[in-house]
This record gives C-alpha cells, sequence and structure tokens, in this order.
C-alpha cells in the first residue's frame, strides 16, 4: 500500500487518481476490503447475535445543514385492503449514513480520482452504485471515547479527538487496525441528543452556531488513517470531524483530504450505543460489520443499513 507521504497531494495538485482498471477507481478505500478481510469479519463472530446500527429515518429534526427531516406517509393501493409507503422530502445523508464519493470536491475543485462536477452531477462518476452492487461486509473495530469527549465539555462543543487518542484507544481494545477493516468511534453523541428537548435540537443544529465533537483537523490525521489501511471511518457524530471545520487552512476541514482527494469512506450518525455496551460486557471491540448502501443510481451518499453481527 502506497504511504499517504508517498502521494502527491500538495495543495493544488490533482486528486489522487487511480490507474483505470484499479478497483479504486470507483470503490475508493472500500477496495481495500478483500477476501482476507471479509473472513477475518466472519471470524470475529462469537455469540451470533445481531445489532443493527441505525438511527431512525426521521430521528433528527430538524435536520443538520439545512436538510428536511423526512415525512413518511402509508397510502391505500386498494382501500383499506392494500397499502403502501412513500417518504416525502428524503435526504440520503438525513440520519445514519455513509458520504459518497461525490460528497465533496478535493481542495483542487475536482473530485475523487480527477472527476469533474459535471461528471458527479449528472451521475456518470463517483456515485454509491458501485458500492451498493458490491455490498461491504468487513471487520469492525469499535474504540469508546464517550468518557474522553464528556471530560472536556458537552456535546454541543467543538471538542476534538487527536491522532493520539484515536491510537491509544485502538492500543486499549487489544487490537490492531488491518487493512480493510472499518473502524468505528462511539461518543455518546446519538444517545445525548435523544435526550434534547425539541426546543435544544433547534437550537443545536442551528447553522450560526452548530458544534459538534469529532476527530480533529490536519494533515496528521489524515495520514493516520490512510497509513492504517483501513476502509473508513465511521461515528456517531454528524460530521466524523469536529465541528465547526476552518475552511481556510487546508487541513481545517477533512472532507476533501479525505474524501476528494483519498477517496476514503466516512459514516455519520450511527447509532453505536447499544453496540458500545454490548462489546463492554464481553471486553470485545470487533466484530463482523455489514453495510448496504442504497443502489440509487448517482447519490452521492446514502444510508448506511448497518448491521453488527457479534
Amino acid at each position: 500500500m502506497i504511504k499517504y507521504s508517498e502521494l502527491s497531494l500538495r495543495q493544488g495538485d490533482p486528486a489522487y487518481l487511480p490507474e483505470s482498471d484499479d478497483p479504486a477507481r470507483d470503490l475508493g478505500t472500500l477496495a481495500r476490503i478483500d477476501a482476507d478481510a471479509v473472513l477475518r469479519g466472519v471470524q470475529s463472530v462469537r455469540q451470533g447475535k445481531v445489532l443493527a446500527l441505525n438511527a431512525r429515518v426521521d430521528e433528527f429534526s430538524p435536520g443538520y445543514l439545512g436538510r428536511d427531516t423526512a415525512q413518511h406517509e402509508i397510502y391505500d393501493i386498494r382501500p383499506k385492503a392494500i397499502l403502501d409507503d412513500r417518504v416525502n422530502t428524503f435526504h440520503t445523508q438525513g440520519s445514519t449514513q455513509w458520504d459518497g464519493l461525490g460528497h465533496a470536491a478535493a481542495p483542487d475543485g475536482n473530485f475523487f480520482g480527477d472527476t469533474t462536477y459535471g461528471e458527479v452531477i449528472s451521475g456518470q462518476r463517483n456515485g454509491m452504485g458501485p458500492a451498493a452492487r458490491r455490498g461491504i461486509a468487513t471487520r469492525g473495530v469499535l474504540v469508546d471515547l464517550h468518557e474522553h469527549v464528556r471530560a472536556r465539555g458537552s456535546f454541543d462543543e467543538s471538542i476534538e479527538i487527536a491522532v493520539q487518542v484515536l491510537e491509544s484507544a485502538v492500543a486499549d481494545a487489544s487490537v490492531s487496525l488491518l487493512p480493510g477493516d472499518i473502524l468505528l468511534v462511539h461518543t455518546g453523541y446519538v444517545d445525548w441528543y435523544r435526550e434534547r428537548s425539541d426546543d435544544e435540537r433547534t437550537s443545536h443544529v442551528d447553522p450560526a452556531r452548530f458544534a459538534c465533537p469529532g476527530i480533529a483537523h490536519g494533515r496528521e490525521m489524515v495520514e493516520f488513517l490512510w497509513d492504517s489501511g483501513i476502509a473508513g471511518i465511521a461515528t456517531d457524530t454528524p460530521a466524523v470531524e469536529v465541528f465547526p471545520p476552518d475552511r481556510e487552512t487546508p487541513f481545517g476541514f477533512l472532507h476533501p483530504q479525505l474524501i476528494g482527494n483519498l477517496g476514503f469512506w466516512l459514516g455519520e450518525l450511527w447509532d453505536l450505543g447499544t453496540l458500545n455496551r454490548e462489546l463492554r460486557e464481553t471486553g470485545r471491540s470487533e466484530f463482523l460489520l455489514t453495510s448496504a448502501p442504497f443502489n440509487l443510481t448517482g447519490a452521492v451518499g446514502s444510508p448506511a443499513n448497518a448491521v453488527a453481527v457479534l
């Protein structure tokens, strides 16, 4: 695997461009999930216990970053006999979700794989289709940073999780991150959110003041994530990275660096509280993780539809 320091990713350089026959062209870092990674996930199953990791589709209301909350409606196909559903104002990234490769451009303005805005917006490149058709199954590794975050303030504050903290948490979990793993970071944000009143939620997501914990900005974090070999990172926070970002500096906003330059997969608002409690009770941190993104042509994000098997 090419180390981050060996990539040509200086400010203004083209985005990381895989070779035309490289599966990373369509999958980004999900291409790191090979047969060994899948089998490692399967071999981590001990109890046969299944836990869904998805918050309700309409859980987060008002939505973040101006997103609408999904509105569900049941209607009759045959009056009072055959029913169907429709969901209005549905945002693919409104709840537990993956950011796709078309979600954020690289610092030079192109998207992952030197893809243009036109190619993304027309659905030609960087959509969720390749990941949806392949599916995701690998070893998940969860680290619990609830106490770390809580000791430093409130969940509506910009609390950074530094590289050294992540490294220490992985070491404390008695595992090593291996190529193709997906790292899950539990902070307790979703459980905290559920305890807020409607007024508190509305105030919290106000764009003028929105802040939340997350992984620290900076080149060191990008290098750590890339060089670890993992296929992605998912957190129970709204942005993975600490918010708000510093958009004036190259590494003050990680989405362009991770998604746009590297094709790195980010999962947001995963419901990790129950999984964290189950793993703590058994003294474990690894499990089989599966995810089935929407097979929606051209989508730049998708509900995660994630499941952990312990």
